[in-house]
């Protein structure tokens, strides 16, 4: 997540992931390999596809969620969306839980040409923005693609740390739970 530290123009930058992502990857694992290996297909396949057709249907959202995204609304700040995915997927998981009307722009890797942690996907979303790096900062929960990214590009981060992971990296903020965001922004 990406957010100006200007007054006049504040832009946060989100990566908000539906919860328990990684539980459904686990879960769905062992079906998703059984199954493709039945019709003849390499496992990573099967379970890519059936992931892309799963996941965007899940509505579950990490907690206070939609509470964060109203309070950095009413403070006015401009939302946008950075992630590695589909256009068509993205929006799906947007739509189906009903949070895609508080981004300004969802920049995907589709759309951006490449992949988070790369720096050109955060110069894609910053000229998209119309802003630049010292009046952002990237809200995002995986260290390597979102906070390593955005720090190699010269943003500031916040690290939402719902796992606890230790890590050697330091990040501008770190929090546990999103209501936390709350006494930063």
């Amino acid at each position: 997540m990406f957010v100006m530290k200007k007054l006049v123009l504040r832009i946060l930058f989100l990566v908000i992931f539906l919860a328990g992502s990684s539980t459904l990857v686990n879960a769905q694992c062992s079906i998703c390999t059984k199954t493709a290996m039945q019709q003849g297909e390499k496992p990573a396949q099967g379970l890519s596809g059936e992931f892309l057709e799963i996941l965007p249907n899940k509505k579950k959202l990490f907690p206070y969620t939609i509470e964060i995204l109203d309070y950095l609304t009413k403070k006015q700040y401009k939302l946008h969306l950075i992630t590695n995915g589909f256009d068509n997927v993205q929006w799906r998981k947007l739509d189906n839980s009903n949070i895609g009307h508080y981004f300004s722009s969802v920049i995907t890797s589709q759309l951006a040409c490449c992949l988070k942690p790369n720096k050109e996907i955060f110069d894609f979303a910053i000229a998209k923005a119309g802003c630049c790096y010292r009046e952002s900062i990237m809200l995002g929960d995986n260290l390597d693609a979102d906070i390593q990214g955005a720090m190699s590009a010269g943003m500031d981060t916040v690290f939402v740390n719902h796992l606890k992971e230790e890590t050697v990296l330091k990040p501008t903020h770190v929090i546990h739970h999103l209501k936390e965001l709350e006494g930063i922004l």
